[in-house]
């Protein structure tokens, strides 16, 4: 699994990928052309102003991601958005959120 971070991919992902929304996460995806999935996830300061909040949700879903990367999902893009309140939910609802984005993305 690789991290996306060129803005060039990014703005591909965002004018061209299909989305779904959960709760309090947007799940951004693309089918891609290479041998593993990509990732990014962007937390903005609207959910919180503690960086150290916002860098525990990139933890909580990196950690989801690197799990289900065993689980042979079909290569793809994914970009995944926070939305404000997820400072507020824990690990178990997060998970839960992650796999409901999944089921709707048949990723």
């Amino acid at each position: 699994m690789e991290k996306i971070r060129k803005k060039k991919d990014f703005d591909f992902i965002f004018k061209n990928g299909k989305s779904c929304k959960d709760k309090l996460l947007v799940l951004k995806y693309i089918k891609n052309n290479l041998k593993e999935n990509r990732v990014a996830f962007i937390v903005s300061s609207k959910v919180s102003k503690s960086a150290v909040k916002r860098n525990k949700i990139r933890r909580r879903l990196y950690e989801m991601m690197r799990k289900r990367n065993n689980q042979n999902i079909s290569r793809h893009d994914l970009v995944f958005i926070a939305l404000p309140g997820m400072e507020k939910v824990d690990f178990k609802e997060t998970e839960e959120m992650v796999r409901n984005l999944f089921i709707k993305a048949h990723v």
